[in-house]
């Protein structure tokens, strides 16, 4: 019987909604665009670690 793994929570967890562009100035679009490398960023971890998880 194959043996079932069951990954962290934390890794099954869907990747947040980017937040929406504000503004078309430089003071809106750097942080805007900080804030979604970082999410991006994050996801990408949780992803890559829950298919190391699995192989």
């Amino acid at each position: 019987m194959p043996t079932v793994i069951k990954p962290p929570a934390d890794l099954v967890q869907p990747c947040p909604n980017l937040p929406k562009l504000e503004g078309g100035t430089g003071a809106y679009i750097l942080p805007w665009s900080l804030q979604v490398i970082g999410l991006y960023n994050d996801c990408k971890a949780r992803h890559k670690a829950l298919s190391d998880t699995l192989k």
